[in-house]
């Protein structure tokens, strides 16, 4: 029985064979390639049972060669290289018994002898890896499709297509914060340029008033006033023409041919990438229902033309009515649709240039002249086909028009939200997404809304020369663009995680562990925090093409030859591939990392072994790695679980429920709580047994080693815990973010010495926002960003690209604002620069940060959640919050907190931190931190009311409305003796 589906399968595959030689013969290329696709997609259900009948597998390996000569002999075989997985099925060896597998082998060599495009193979091969990382192999599945592939060469090349992904996201991006700089020069310029001409007028203005006539009629009195009043105007000309310069050169600079390139530039890219996202959020380029013949013309047509098609067609369609057809199609009637002054989008559809859809393209070339006008051809292959549309119904209708009904509906309520489509009628709004979903022109249409609706709310002016209107409209698109941007979420990099998570299973089921593998695993984990500090060249495809494109050459040559091969050999292209990509990387070596560790110091990672679950840790110091095992009360069991009783799980359960401040202190805890600090779930947490046996561990290692200094890079679960208020771990612990960070920012050198404060206005529901603001502008000698105290209103918003470059130039950063952390979405938690109560209005959002790329030596977030990693990350790809995300991309190192903190607690926090600075310089940052928290911890009542009074006196005309919060504070003994006022405060770096 077996046999006989094999050859029922081998014969459909030959008629599908056949049928597209054919067509080729009659040079119809389409149709020839759409006949091999269509049985190969029937071929890919039947290759395990081809495994078992040569017949078949042949077959399956022609209809491949067929398919990929149509593109070859068009130059074009860069195109399928994606599919060699098909034609390696059968691995090296399989391949040299069969004889059409031979034939095919010898069909790409000759492909291979003509060079092609170097970005067409790149991409060709980007693909290819794809498949093999994503569909052949799957991590947790332990077969291997191709033995020529092992868990290392697939690891490899998931973090070789995640840093595709992710550089072409950041470069996108971060090409707006270049063009934003460059338009940022001009906009200074001419802000110099209008104040000046400002200066001058105003002298104007005063000259004039001291000229003003001499009333007496005495000639002495004149002749004594003459000498004075040439002298002003004299000075009056001379401010005359310093303003007329002035303004020729603000001329100058509004024409000046850079900023209008620049401007057209950047608002033409904000276009560019809202557009993508758009059609990324909703499968706008999902050629399901795009045109393939001229069913979808048709129902286009007829939608067109009638008021509610999803009404009226509900019952019976249109398509099923022959005679409602017949006088629908009549001549001359449907010739009318065709002309320029129809109302119809038809004839701009057929002839515009800009539409990529490659079905309208072959459309065009068969039906349509040269210049683009109507040729008989098409007048009569049209009313062809509606005539018969007549006579029998099409196939192809009724499921085209159901696929791009549900689109429509989907797409409508989208549509609705642009202020331009807010007045227009439901009914036409839902034909024209109709249409343009049935003639493929559905990305065009949202892009020609898009821009309406940018200029619409937004309008430029560069034609009326004036740089500031247009400057502040382009701040207020990137505004648009940040609300509105979703970033979507990266499927390979949860491949790299689950790859290196089976490499990591591997080697700890080895007998003989190799440390350093393991130590090699656990960082490539991590890749999501070192993307950004990796660029690939401009040139990374030609030089990759190349190289793949010569790798194929000589695969195909060693599979013709007679030199051995066996089954696991591996492909040269492959390992071309991953050892150019490994030259990228640019990844830090344990010998790297011993030259920079000084003899106290010592490198920890923790991580669960994947096979017993139970917790071990790596340290590395001069001497080398060692490898240490926890008791089973450290086991991952005891941390989280599938109940939620672990550690970890109740400690951010608790803190979920902490998370949403409110002006009241009593929503963090009961006042009783500040003269017991002991809270029960404080004691129930930090003082577990779990928790306890590591921290004593690490502590004995310490002693040990004789290391006052430990870098501990904790697995995301345990990194929620505030490990530093435990006395074991106060005087050593310092947090790593990933090994590559760390050694980065031991090399840093840095060339300013620019500091930037930045502080939320008092009109943004922080009220102590400014007092924090003085006390740290007075000790860094510094400004703050903004006029927070004279400011009366909260309207003008900072722009978000402006605070970007603060980061980008600054050597340190001191951010006082709103954080929040989305659990779902942690890419979507991030800073609030600007906004009166709206806490949840994400300025500044982590993925956003990610795309940039800073040098700070050290931010300060004083903001809730902000150095939050996320708890739901169980593995250690990545963790993400806003903390990471900075150091990821270039902070050296990062304070923030681990939860919602009391602005208060904020406000004493910085008044300690600075002054520990500047009386122990001599610390590491680190223990600075701790030094200020043990002050806040140990602060009483007394010394509390002094800070406070000192302040009043230091500023007596300061505009602060948080005085309540103070004297409540002020009514404790021991003001700040609770866990959630002092031990949030962490340094990631």
């Amino acid at each position: 029985m077996a046999q006989q589906y094999a050859g029922l399968a081998g014969k459909i595959l030959l008629l599908y064979k056949n049928t597209g030689g054919s067509y080729g013969q009659l040079t119809r290329v389409d149709k020839q390639i759409e006949y091999y696709e269509t049985g190969l997609t029937h071929a890919q259900s039947w290759l395990a049972m081809a495994q078992q009948h040569a017949g078949l597998a042949d077959q399956i390996l022609g209809l491949y060669d067929n398919h990929i000569s149509s593109f070859g002999n068009q130059r074009l075989a860069a195109l399928v290289i994606d599919q060699l997985p098909y034609l390696g099925v059968w691995s090296w060896v399989g391949l040299r018994r069969s004889e059409v597998a031979g034939e095919i082998a010898h069909n790409w060599r000759n492909h291979l002898s003509t060079d092609h495009d170097p970005e067409v193979i790149a991409q060709g091969c980007r693909q290819l890896w794809e498949d093999n990382v994503t569909r052949w192999h799957q991590p947790e599945q332990p077969q291997r499709v191709f033995p020529c592939l092992d868990t290392e060469d697939l690891l490899a090349l998931a973090e070789t297509l995640y840093l595709i992904e992710q550089s072409e996201y950041h470069k996108e991006l971060s090409g707006l914060l270049e063009r934003w700089e460059n338009l940022s020069d001009f906009d200074g310029q001419n802000q110099q340029l209008r104040n000046k001409i400002q200066a001058h007028e105003q002298k104007i203005e005063q000259l004039t008033l001291a000229l003003s006539p001499v009333h007496s009629t005495r000639l002495r009195d004149k002749l004594w006033h003459w000498p004075r009043r040439y002298f002003l105007r004299k000075q009056q000309q001379e401010q005359h023409t310093l303003r007329d310069h002035a303004q020729q050169k603000q001329y100058a600079l509004a024409n000046n041919p850079n900023w209008l390139k620049e401007a057209d530039n950047l608002q033409k890219e904000i276009l560019k990438i809202l557009h993508h996202n758009y059609c990324q959020q909703y499968s706008l380029d999902d050629e399901l229902w795009t045109l393939h013949n001229f069913s979808a013309l048709t129902l286009a047509l007829l939608s067109l033309t009638t008021d509610k098609p999803d009404e009226e067609w509900q019952d019976t369609p249109i398509w099923q009515q022959p005679e409602r057809l017949r006088s629908f199609f009549a001549a001359p009637a449907w010739q009318s649709w065709l002309v320029p002054t129809s109302k119809f989008i038809l004839k701009n559809w057929l002839l515009s240039p800009l539409n990529p859809n490659p079905k309208k393209a072959q459309f065009i070339q068969r039906h349509l002249s040269p210049e683009f006008s109507y040729s008989e051809n098409f007048d009569s292959t049209l009313h062809q086909t509606l005539q018969q549309l007549t006579q029998q119904t099409d196939p192809a209708l009724d499921p085209l028009w159901q696929q791009n009904k549900e689109k429509t509906k989907q797409l409508l309520p989208f549509f609705q939200t642009f202020t331009l489509h807010a007045q227009t009628d439901e009914d036409t709004l839902r034909r024209e997404i109709l249409t343009a979903c049935l003639l493929g022109d559905i990305g065009d249409y949202l892009k020609r809304t898009l821009e309406q609706e940018l200029a619409h709310l937004f309008p430029l002016a560069l034609e009326q020369q004036n740089i500031t209107v247009t400057f502040a409209a382009l701040n207020q698109r990137l505004h648009y663009l940040v609300a509105h941007y979703e970033p979507l979420h990266s499927r390979l990099g949860e491949y790299v995680h689950n790859w290196a998570a089976v490499r990591l299973k591997e080697q700890c089921q080895q007998d003989t562990i190799s440390l350093a593998s393991i130590w090699d695993t656990l960082e490539r984990s991590r890749m999501g925090l070192m993307v950004a500090q990796n660029n690939l060249p401009q040139d990374w495809k030609q030089t990759i093409g190349k190289l793949a494109w010569d790798a194929l050459r000589d695969s195909f040559n060693r599979l013709i030859s007679d030199l051995p091969v066996k089954p696991a050999d591996p492909w040269s292209v492959a390992q071309a591939w991953i050892t150019q990509f490994q030259n990228w990387l640019q990844r830090v070596s344990i010998s790297q990392c011993q030259q920079k560790l000084q003899a106290h110091q010592a490198i920890v990672q923790l991580f669960f072994d994947p096979n017993t679950g139970t917790l071990k840790y790596l340290t590395l110091t001069r001497e080398g790695l060692k490898l240490n095992d926890l008791p089973e009360d450290c086991a991952q069991i005891h941390w989280y679980n599938d109940e939620e009783t672990g550690v970890a799980d109740r400690w951010m359960d608790h803190q979920d429920n902490n998370w949403v401040v409110s002006k009241e202190r009593k929503t963090f805890y009961d006042w009783h709580a500040a003269e017991n600090p002991t809270d029960p779930h404080w004691q129930a947490t930090m003082n577990s047994n779990t928790v306890q046996t590591v921290a004593n561990a690490l502590e004995k290692y310490a002693k040990e080693a004789k290391c006052t200094q430990l870098f501990v890079i904790f697995p995301a679960p345990l990194g929620q815990l505030p490990w530093e208020a435990l006395d074991q771990c106060a005087a050593w612990l310092n947090r790593a973010v990933s090994i590559s960070h760390w050694f980065h920012q031991i090399e840093r050198y840095y060339d300013t010495q620019q500091r930037w404060l930045f502080s939320l206005s008092p009109h943004s529901n922080l009220p102590c926002a400014v007092p924090e603001a003085l006390w740290v502008e007075q000790h860094w000698h510094t400004q703050i960003a903004k006029d927070l105290i004279k400011r009366d209103s909260p309207e003008q918003n900072y722009p978000i690209f402006q605070a970007i470059a603060e980061l980008k130039n600054s050597r340190q950063v001191w951010l006082i604002t709103h954080g929040q952390y989305v659990h779902g979405e942690p890419r979507l938690s991030g800073l609030q620069l600007n906004g009166a109560d709206k806490k949840e209005n994400i300025d500044l959002p982590i993925w956003l940060i990610q795309a940039m790329r800073f040098n700070s030596e050290l931010v300060v977030l004083s903001a809730c959640v902000s150095n939050v990693t996320g708890n739901a990350a169980e593995g250690w790809l990545a963790p993400l919050g806003i903390g990471p995300a900075l150091a990821a991309a270039g902070a050296n190192r990062v304070i923030g907190t681990l939860w919602s903190v009391n602005e208060v607690s904020t406000f004493m926090f910085a008044h300690c931190l600075c002054e520990i600075q500047a009386n122990h310089k001599e610390l590491e940052l680190y223990q600075q931190v701790e030094k200020a928290k043990q002050k806040m911890r140990t602060m009483k009542q007394a010394e509390f009311t002094a800070i406070v009074e000192q302040f009043k006196q230091t500023y007596p005309d300061t505009r602060i409305t948080c005085t309540a919060k103070f004297t409540a504070f002020q009514s404790h003994p021991n003001p700040l003796s609770h866990y959630r006022d002092w031990a949030g405060f962490i340094v990631m770096g």
